[in-house]
């Protein structure tokens, strides 16, 4: 993964037809919301048709939509130790993110 930093603006970005980001919790956790920002300038398509998985579940396929950002998945109330994002299907196979917010609690 690459970080790039232009006029304060942090984005991650991987490219290609398999481009994806990866958080690991270490532990199960219940998850309740998850919280997208995709890039704020030029090429927010790219994140269109993009999915997130808790570990292997599919929990939300991303529709891009101009001024929409974040991308919320909310209510979801899935136990996990992983979120991953995969690429999306938009122009050039690239994965931008800007931040990724999860919301989880504890099983203990």
């Amino acid at each position: 993964m690459i970080t790039i930093f232009r006029n304060s603006v942090t984005c991650t970005y991987t490219k290609g037809p398999t481009a994806w980001w990866k958080v690991d919790l270490h532990h199960l956790h219940l998850i309740h919301n998850i919280l997208i920002y995709n890039r704020m300038v030029q090429y927010q398509s790219r994140i269109d048709g993009g999915t997130v998985h808790i570990d292997e579940y599919q929990v939300i396929t991303l529709e891009y939509m101009e001024d929409r950002n974040p991308f919320i998945a909310d209510n979801l109330y899935r136990i996990g130790s992983e979120v991953r994002i995969q690429g999306g299907t938009g122009s050039g196979a690239y994965l931008n993110l800007a931040e990724v917010q999860i919301y989880a609690g504890n099983l203990d």
